[in-house]
């Protein structure tokens, strides 16, 4: 989300005749204007920037998007309508997206890689599949995997290869950041073909302490791990102090999700911050049963570190979708597929233009977005939570003895 919009880039779309092609353009989704699914005609900018999958997209203080890494599609029969040097050389790469006074003028910029003013610095592989979030002075990635789709100097077509490392970039000075000294969780610098790979679950910037607070769990592992093995798994939360450098394991309770060695990219998860009550709740929004018929919503409250499970529900389930808080009592979903639809893309789309509105206090999908919304407020099942308890939150936890700045 940047400034009075949200930017969808990337990805796969299925055309008239159900093939697969890359998504080059960028759509601009309003956020200060009413629209509902069915009319809403979104502005987009034909884009240099490759379209690929598993980007990440993050927003500095001057509303500027970067895309950081991403991958080809392993489906040898997507489609591509735009000539891109990336899919040639497959050399990693940023891409900026500035604003400007006109959308008309607004145009995708290579910041760093090859033939851009900037290059990537030695060692840096494209990453993809990891977990990012950022604050207004840098954005940070953990995990990820590289393969075939991501670096033509690995020739085996079907295997994953884990990463090692944090990687921070500063906005300001443009600079890449690795580091390989930050705990089991970290992967971002390919060390060697012997890595284990490791898909991590979502990662957020939550505001607990002057520089925000870095949280993460849930993940999958390969071959099939224990969580005490690999990652935090959904029973507790990964929490690393940035100031510090130091990383902390905090065990979390209620309704914890059976999503263990679930692939993170089979739910959409977003953040919302309710600032009268001063908590944080993170959402996981997808079907936590292969066998249910419908999808559900856990949320995760802090400081409380509970989880709930809500009683939503919504039919036909939906996989590979992206959420993201409009920064009011509403979340705006967009792509995601029917996973009972063989192959996934072959039916039709029962969200009009592929998205739709979650009402994030009452727990409702819904097909137009209100600019108007009040602000967020956590559901009434997660404030009951906050009844009669003590919101304190320890400072061997991490969250700087419980500072919040909201």
């Amino acid at each position: 989300m940047a400034g009075d919009e949200l930017i969808v880039h990337g990805g796969l779309k299925s055309d008239a005749d159900h093939n697969l092609i890359y998504q080059h353009d960028s759509f601009l989704i309003p956020l200060n204007k009413d629209w509902n699914n069915r009319t809403l005609d979104a502005p987009s900018i034909v884009s240099e920037a490759p379209g690929l999958l598993c980007q990440a997209l993050v927003v500095d203080e001057e509303q500027t998007v970067y895309a950081l890494g991403g991958k080809l599609s392993a489906d040898g029969r997507v489609k591509d309508t735009q000539a891109n040097s990336f899919y040639e050389d497959r050399l990693p790469e940023i891409w900026a997206l500035p604003q400007s006074n006109s959308k008309s003028s607004r145009s995708w910029l290579k910041l760093l890689g090859k033939n851009a003013a900037k290059p990537m610095p030695p060692n840096f592989q494209q990453i993809a599949c990891g977990a990012y979030s950022y604050d207004g002075q840098r954005a940070y990635y953990m995990g990820g995997l590289i393969s075939h789709w991501t670096t033509f100097g690995i020739s085996n077509f079907t295997q994953d290869f884990g990463v090692a490392g944090l990687v921070s970039f500063e906005f300001d000075s443009k600079e890449l950041t690795n580091s390989t000294n930050d705990g089991q969780f970290f992967a971002s610098r390919f060390t060697g073909l012997n890595e284990k790979p490791f898909k991590p679950g979502p990662m957020f910037n939550i505001p607990f302490g002057p520089d925000g607070t870095l949280v993460s769990f849930g993940g999958l592992a390969y071959p099939k791990a224990t969580e005490v093995e690999y990652g935090a798994g959904w029973s507790n939360l990964w929490i690393f102090d940035k100031r510090k450098n130091t990383s902390y394991n905090q065990p979390l309770k209620g309704d914890i999700p059976p999503g263990l060695g679930a692939d993170p990219g089979t739910f959409a998860f977003f953040m919302a911050i309710d600032e009268a009550n001063e908590t944080v709740e993170i959402f996981a929004y997808g079907h936590f049963n292969q066998s249910s018929e419908s999808d559900t919503i856990y949320i995760l409250s802090l400081p409380a570190f509970r989880w709930t499970k809500t009683s939503f529900t919504n039919y036909p389930r939906r996989v590979g979708m992206q959420c993201q808080s409009a920064g009011n009592n509403q979340a705006i979903c967009t792509g995601g597929a029917n996973p009972e639809s063989v192959p996934l893309w072959n039916s039709t789309d029962e969200w009009s233009q592929g998205l739709g509105v979650l009402d994030t206090t009452n727990l409702v999908l819904k097909d137009s977005y209100d600019a108007s919304a009040s602000p967020y407020a956590a559901p009434e099942l997660v404030r009951r939570i906050y009844e009669n308890k003590s919101r304190s939150i320890a400072d061997d936890v991490g969250l700087a003895g419980g500072q919040r700045n909201f």
